[in-house]
């Protein structure tokens, strides 16, 4: 559901399990990370840290990133708070995350004044 989504805002999607997702990443360069935080901890920890020093040697710093989370999952990634552009509490419909794919693209690719 997500990936089409994404793919309805003209973005190629890649949809990954946690599992494979860090690894998917260091293989890519993507502009756009979605999260879902029904991931096990540990290795939402190592995506984060990869994102952190892909974004500390990019320009722009990329990727951007969409948080997906249930009510009280977003503290256990206070730590993160500052790579992540935008949240979105659950449950998901296309409907509530087209808005926010297209608003967090916009933001972070039009010239600044």
């Amino acid at each position: 559901m997500i990936s089409r989504t994404i793919e309805r805002c003209y973005i190629k999607a890649i949809a990954v399990t946690p599992e494979v997702a860090q690894r998917e990443f260091m293989h890519r360069d993507p502009g756009l990370v979605i999260i879902d935080t029904a991931a096990a901890p540990d290795l939402l920890h190592a995506l984060f840290d990869g994102i952190a020093q892909r974004r500390r040697t990019a320009f722009p710093a990329l990727p951007r990133v969409v948080l997906i989370c249930g009510p009280g999952e977003a503290e256990r990634l206070d730590a993160y708070r500052y790579l992540i552009d935008t949240v979105a509490g659950k449950p998901i419909t296309p409907d509530i995350l087209q808005p926010i794919i297209d608003r967090v693209i916009k933001q972070h690719t039009q010239p600044k004044p």
